[in-house]
């Protein structure tokens, strides 16, 4: 059919292929007895519990509203243009992480940067093409005059 897909529609697909995924990261993780890791880990947590807790609550908004954001852009704009802002982001989120929560064990090494320096290449791309399609839809348009 040629009938598109509704912004609800897809946002119900977001939230349900989300709660998949948590059930079975759940069930998966219950299966393979890490859940005294993250107990550990969360005993671990040197701000306390509850805000290791508000950490990862707040991370799963966040990600949720991303991803609506995602799907925003390509009902407003445009499929390419969400694709090039997802690209970006994730490598430049990981470089702001070192940078600004100074995390020991993660560093910007080369995989990092070779995903840095390629996005930043397909945003260039994106934004020239773009660029060059106005340019050339600009020439062809001549207004007609008669005398």
């Amino acid at each position: 059919t040629t009938r598109r897909p509704s912004f609800a529609s897809v946002f119900e697909i977001i939230i349900f292929s989300s709660l998949v995924a948590t059930i079975i990261s759940a069930v998966g993780l219950q299966i393979a007895g890490e859940q005294h890791e993250l107990k550990r880990e969360m005993n671990g947590f040197s701000k306390g519990k509850g805000l290791y807790v508000m950490a990862l609550v707040g991370q799963a908004v966040s990600w949720q509203v991303y991803w609506v954001g995602i799907v925003g852009l390509v009902f407003s704009v445009s499929s390419v243009l969400s694709n090039v802002i997802s690209v970006i982001t994730w490598p430049i989120v990981s470089v702001l992480i070192v940078i600004f929560f100074k995390f020991m064990d993660d560093e910007v090494d080369v995989f990092k940067g070779v995903a840095l320096v390629t996005a930043a290449f397909s945003a260039a791309a994106y934004f020239y093409r773009l660029h060059k399609e106005n340019r050339d839809s600009a020439k062809v348009w001549v207004p007609q005059i008669y005398f």
